[in-house]
């Protein structure tokens, strides 16, 4: 049996429809937004949200989305952890080494 530890609850994600001059945003979320569509990685984006602290209260939370409100977006998985902090480390090292931008 796999423990709590073994699973990825958290992944940070690039989006690479969103690529200007060679850099694509990056973001945490919540495995539970991930969808694989045609051998695609796709992600729910609660784009109804518009603050940042409330997107992330509901990724540490998992709180379910309301996908009716959500847009679908290609993504590209980085990085995969069963802790936020270490997700949040991650991006913020992958941040400051390629200097693209947070959403």
């Amino acid at each position: 049996m796999a423990s709590t530890d073994d699973i990825k609850e958290f992944a940070v994600v690039e989006f690479p429809e969103e690529e200007i001059n060679g850099t694509m945003p990056l973001a945490i979320i919540s495995n539970a937004w991930l969808v694989e569509e045609n051998m695609d990685m796709m992600c729910w984006w609660p784009s109804y949200i518009k603050s940042d602290s409330e997107r992330e209260k509901l990724i540490v939370n998992r709180t379910p989305l309301d996908k009716s409100k959500c847009d679908k977006c290609l993504v590209n998985v980085i990085y995969s952890s069963s802790h936020y902090t270490n997700a949040l480390t991650k991006l913020n090292f992958l941040s400051k080494r390629t200097n693209v931008p947070l959403i």
